[in-house]
């Protein structure tokens, strides 16, 4: 079982994310992950992820999409297997290709928020579209980068106070 357990010693292993941009300014807003369900027995009681650099399968359907919250975990690693049923807490579990998942109510063991990204088409969705339909399209385009803007610099302006600091992950 212990040989199961990769050390990470010293060394980070970059984690991925993909959530909708609410969840994303929820996020970072609040410092918590709070997963869909809180019940350990469950297999998505957790924060899901994928590790960078490693092969995943993309072509699945997620909760939420257009944004990616990046982060680094420096806790241990250990790739699921049947017996480890329900998942112990600090622990990085590797299902690839399929997830990784992080159960609900570590503590001691978190990942650290470094950087996101958003698809530009998920910012359009978000920000709708601007003024009314008579608008000429010089005013709907300048109408429509300001609002990008604003959600871009408010999103930065929470991940700086954020950025380095553990997440929590709580139930719902």
């Amino acid at each position: 079982m212990l040989k199961d357990v990769v050390a990470n010693a010293g060394s980070s292993v970059r984690i991925v994310h993909i959530t909708s941009i609410e969840a994303l300014e929820s996020i970072l807003g609040s410092g918590v992950f709070h997963a869909s369900d809180g019940h350990p027995l469950n297999g998505d009681a957790g924060l899901n992820c994928f590790m960078s650099g490693k092969k995943c399968t993309l072509n699945q359907r997620f909760e939420g999409q257009g944004a990616s919250l990046i982060m680094s975990w420096d806790g241990p690693i250990r790739k699921l297997r049947t017996g480890d049923w329900p998942p112990a807490p600090n622990i990085l579990y590797d299902m690839l290709p399929w997830r990784c998942f992080i159960p609900v109510y570590s503590d001691t063991c978190r990942p650290r928020v470094q950087t996101f990204r958003i698809a530009a088409w998920a910012l359009d969705d978000y920000c709708g579209e601007p003024g009314a339909k008579w608008y000429p399209k010089w005013l709907k385009a300048r109408l429509a980068r300001s609002a990008k803007l604003k959600v871009l610099l408010k999103l930065r302006k929470l991940l700086e106070s954020r950025r380095g600091s553990y997440l929590n992950i709580r139930g719902p």
